[in-house]
């Protein structure tokens, strides 16, 4: 079926199926909002504060990425919430002095052997893992928040700066 659009400065403004005084024919696919470039139909660009929710959006799973895990004395743990709760109960129990020791298992599936004292060392290993990818995003979000413009958002590389995550990269 046959559509036909109301173009106005260069954007399409209203589209409807059938012709009327004013509306031209337009291919299939184009929505209210598209740009006109004589026979070629794009999207507009979003506004600078879509584009910087956008990146935004981009440096939070980022950030997520980067604290997922820690690297502790040759191996990786995992930081979510989940694991950060059991973390806190073997530590309990380990300062209750019910038990001395504690077998951990690792993201790669390893089992160790924690101490009281090792496995707070592991807690606050990942704490400050965790605080600097925070901390990184902070900053970028401030890079962003600060942006005039698309050209400036454009510059904000959001893919170094992070701490290497365990098996490489963000």
């Amino acid at each position: 079926m046959e559509q036909f659009a109301r173009i106005e400065g260069g954007v399409v403004r209203e589209i409807r199926p059938s012709e009327k005084p004013g509306f031209v024919p337009i291919p299939k696919g184009v929505v209210p909002g598209m740009v006109v470039d004589g026979d070629t139909y794009v999207a507009p660009l979003p506004t600078l504060e879509e584009a910087k929710a956008a990146l935004w959006d981009a440096v939070k799973q980022r950030r997520f990425k980067a604290s997922a895990m820690v690297m502790f004395r040759g191996h990786a743990y995992q930081t979510d919430l989940d694991s950060r709760t059991n973390l806190d109960g073997a530590r309990d129990l380990l300062a209750s002095g019910a038990v001395s020791q504690i077998s951990w298992t690792t993201a790669g599936n390893v089992e160790v052997v924690h101490d009281a004292a090792s496995l707070e060392a592991l807690w606050l290993a990942g704490a400050a893992h965790i605080a600097i990818c925070f901390d990184r995003a902070k900053v970028l979000r401030a890079e962003i928040d600060a942006a005039p413009d698309h050209a400036a958002l454009d510059a904000i590389n959001i893919g170094v700066g992070w701490p290497e995550a365990p098996g490489g990269g963000v």
